[in-house]
């Protein structure tokens, strides 16, 4: 067992299995602030990338950057995806949603080859901060969220113009979004307090909204079943509420079950990606 250290506050997306390469692809994170950076100027956003090969030498205690850029923006999300792969772009696209409300689609082969920096699209459709971007199953669709409850649907084979999915019924900020693998249509978006379930053969609206139980949950993660299409999780980050539940769709008005493992609140809830029936939680 050994570790490896990166040196600056980013968020980060792994390369689909269908690549031809696998790697790490890293940008500033937008929401980091060092009080204790011991250099007056401000740093100038990156993005990196890592492959897979150098993750995994030793005994280099840091990565090792295959290719790093300079950019104009930070991200809180991102998301790396096959859509538009090609003989000439077999890499896919990166999709990053920013702090000043815009969603930058950039081209992943020209990162990876090249090492340089190119966007396809940068687009300031969202009222404040972009905290959520995710991917359809099938990568022909991408849904962001932002504040006042905001969603936006964008066709990844033309980027021109996103389509709002309806009107949110809590304008709250978007704090995840999340697509059901298995039911393509199915988008859930998450606040701090609210879960909304979208349908997106029904535009409108939600079509179905899940509070919280009891008060004092602060939502920070969400995420579907790995083994159940109906079942969806949500981790709380309260100290005083660090629960996990379990809701089934087909009977939303209580969840079918709670976890609480952790003596304090939850930062992230995903499956697995090799053992899908595995959850892995991260809580403080």
């Amino acid at each position: 067992m050994f570790a490896k250290h990166y040196s600056r506050a980013g968020v980060f997306a792994w390369s689909p299995r269908s690549l031809p390469e696998q790697g790490l692809i890293v940008v500033d994170y937008a929401q980091q602030f060092s009080a204790f950076s011991s250099s007056a100027a401000v740093e100038t956003p990156s993005v990196d990338y890592v492959p897979l090969s150098h993750i995994y030498e030793q005994p280099r205690p840091r990565f090792k950057m295959e290719a790093s850029v300079n950019a104009e923006f930070k991200c809180n999300d991102l998301v790396w995806t096959p859509a538009g792969a090609s003989e000439e772009r077999p890499f896919g696209l990166l999709i990053g949603g920013c702090e000043n409300g815009s969603v930058v689609v950039m081209d992943a082969t020209r990162m990876v080859r090249d090492t340089r920096l190119e966007v396809l699209s940068s687009r300031k459709d969202h009222a404040g901060h972009v905290l959520a971007v995710d991917v359809s199953a099938d990568n022909k669709w991408a849904m962001s969220g932002g504040g006042s409850g905001q969603l936006l649907l964008w066709d990844l084979a033309n980027l021109a113009t996103p389509f709002s999915p309806g009107n949110p019924t809590y304008p709250d900020q978007v704090k995840v979004v999340k697509w059901n693998r298995s039911m393509e249509s199915i988008v859930a978006s998450l606040s701090s307090h609210r879960t909304s379930l979208w349908d997106l053969r029904r535009n409108g609206a939600p079509i179905m909204d899940i509070g919280e139980v009891g008060g004092g949950c602060d939502w920070a993660d969400a995420c579907w079943s790995p083994i159940e299409d109906t079942a969806l999780l949500t981790a709380s980050q309260s100290d005083t509420v660090p629960v996990l539940y379990k809701w089934d769709l087909r009977y939303p008005t209580a969840p079918v079950r709670d976890h609480r493992i952790h003596t304090k609140g939850y930062y992230v809830v995903l499956p697995g990606s090799v053992y899908w029936c595995m959850l892995w939680e991260i809580g403080k």
